[in-house]
């Protein structure tokens, strides 16, 4: 019951926080107080700035670039996983000065094949969004715009250990539990991991890894649909290293001018 208010607290603040939502950029609300809403890079950025790092990065769903990661942690290994090819191109010139290694597969909590759906959220035969399904599906040049067969993978089947100071990012439409549950015992040892669920999958995506021990705490990069949240990243630490500044309590010296206040 805890953990289910700490959510559900966590849920009505973001909603204080309404961001307006368009297609293209996520703003910060226009009732802040001089504030701005959490997103990866000030997060991010905050890490940093107490005296944390990341050595390696494991981007599960990179499309073409996850600008924040290239940004503050040029210097690490980023690993890239992405099963679509049609973003090679880009990724290899926005990571032209990034150590990377890039690997075309999709990640999730079996080895096998399957077939990659590229879907288009406008119907417009632009590719916006992928999932996996067992079965070959016709395209039609719009909202299906194509289908082909990917390799998919566990991370743990990959990887004997992870290294020291790991980050891990997943985006990938709706699988994110898959991918979780395929990084077995290796989970245990990234730093941080960055979800992004959507609404109805909050509370399935925290119970998980509460389980296998992280502590959820924040939410960033919330996105709205129709003046309501639909979707955001979840950022969790493993319980017995919450960086200081993450595992606080405000109904404990609680001071106001740290309070972000909604008009």
């Amino acid at each position: 019951m805890k953990k289910i208010c700490e959510l559900i607290w966590l849920l009505e603040a973001s909603v204080l926080l309404f961001s307006a939502y368009n297609e293209v950029t996520f703003g910060c609300s226009p009732t802040m107080k001089g504030t701005k809403v959490s997103s990866k890079n000030s997060f991010l950025k905050r890490y940093l700035d107490s005296g944390n790092k990341i050595n390696t990065v494991f981007d599960v769903g990179v499309n073409e670039r996850t600008q924040e990661l290239i940004n503050l942690f040029p210097d690490a290994l980023h690993y890239l996983f992405e099963p679509s090819t049609i973003y090679n191109e880009k990724i290899y010139t926005y990571y032209a000065s990034i150590n990377h290694s890039l690997h075309n597969i999709a990640l999730a909590d079996k080895n096998e094949i399957t077939y990659i759906i590229e879907t288009s959220l406008k119907k417009d035969g632009v590719i916006t969004h992928a999932r996996m399904s067992p079965h070959y599906i016709e395209p039609n040049g719009l909202s299906i715009v194509r289908c082909s067969e990917v390799e998919i993978k566990r991370l743990d089947s990959m990887f004997d250990a992870i290294p020291a100071n790991s980050l891990l990012k997943i985006d990938t439409d709706g699988s994110d539990l898959l991918v979780l549950k395929g990084c077995g015992d290796l989970l245990q040892s990234f730093s941080i991991i960055l979800v992004e669920a959507a609404l109805h999958k909050f509370s399935e995506t925290v119970s998980f890894l509460e389980e296998k021990g992280f502590a959820f705490r924040d939410m960033v990069d919330r996105c709205y649909y129709h003046e309501r949240l639909w979707q955001a990243d979840l950022v969790f630490f493993p319980v017995d290293a919450i960086p200081d500044g993450w595992d606080h309590n405000p109904s404990v010296n609680f001071k106001r001018e740290a309070y972000i206040e909604c008009d």
